[in-house]
């Protein structure tokens, strides 16, 4: 996997190719970045990739540990990831973080962010998918869905939106050999379900039982 770290590490740096352009660019900017956390989680092939949105800013988020790991973490968004996993039957050296907008800040949260940020986030992404050739993705929040959906279709799509999600279920189905999975982020899944009368223990359950019926 020493593709996969030189990869990252360029991107941290803001030396990848696709990070020149950005406004978001460290070297222009003091800005966040975390990565997957290797030692609770791994980098096994044709696993489970969890895509988020940014290093969040909250107190004991990935901004400050450098981290995207549930485990490591302690603000609300990772404790609800934690008390999900759970759920799911799989390794968690077959399970990989990733987030959809790869730098964030240390003050602001994805508010922030814009579609041309994610669109050179995408580059990256790709050629990390490429490296771990996901069975299937969990994607976080509408940016990481979108970014998903582009990837494996290799075309821009309309923008994703709550109502989507439902009418498919949260699962969108098996694109280019991977199957795609999607709920609102974690730090406002609650609250927009049950605009829709859902609970989201329950579309938890129900989707962790689609993504353990694939390992």
């Amino acid at each position: 996997m020493d593709r996969l770290a030189e990869i990252l590490e360029s991107a941290r740096s803001g030396h990848h190719e696709a990070c020149k352009s950005c406004a978001r660019n460290p070297k222009k900017n003091t800005t966040s970045f975390a990565r997957n956390c290797d030692e609770h989680f791994g980098v096994k092939p044709n696993g489970l990739i969890i895509i988020t949105r940014d290093p969040g800013a909250s107190d004991g988020g990935s901004s400050h540990t450098g981290k995207i790991c549930p485990i490591h973490n302690h603000d609300a968004s990772a404790k609800r990831v934690l008390s999900k996993l759970a759920l799911l039957r799989i390794p968690n050296q077959s399970v990989y973080f990733l987030n959809a907008i790869l730098h964030g800040y240390f003050d602001v949260n994805s508010q922030n962010s814009n579609n041309s940020e994610r669109n050179y986030c995408k580059i990256i992404l790709t050629e990390i998918l490429d490296i771990l050739n996901p069975t299937s993705i969990l994607a976080l929040g509408m940016e990481a869905l979108q970014s998903s959906l582009e990837i494996l279709q290799t075309s821009n799509i309309k923008k994703p939106m709550m109502k989507d999600m439902i009418s498919k279920s949260f699962s969108f189905g098996k694109i280019a050999g991977v199957s795609i999975f999607a709920m609102p982020h974690p730090a406002y899944a609650g609250v927009n379900l049950g605009k829709y009368g859902l609970n989201e223990n329950e579309v938890w359950d129900r989707i962790a039982i689609k993504i353990n019926n694939l390992f």
